[in-house]
């Protein structure tokens, strides 16, 4: 699942994926290629009965949001 990301960061351990906004170099702002991969995680969690729940954050520094 993680390797198709270029934007996001993908931590799973038992039934938790910790998803990280990787792009400190902008503020973690979120742009069209982000919110693609957002879209893209998004199905890719629901065809995953193992996970049980989703964390979303920013890797570290401020972030953009507009």
């Amino acid at each position: 699942m993680a390797e198709k990301y270029q934007n996001l960061v993908l931590e799973k351990n038992a039934g938790i994926l910790l998803v990280t906004i990787n792009r400190p170099e902008v503020r973690n702002a979120l742009d069209w290629r982000t919110w693609e991969e957002i879209g893209e995680l998004a199905r890719d969690i629901n065809r995953d009965d193992s996970l049980k729940v989703v964390i979303i954050t920013k890797f570290s520094g401020q972030i953009a949001l507009r």
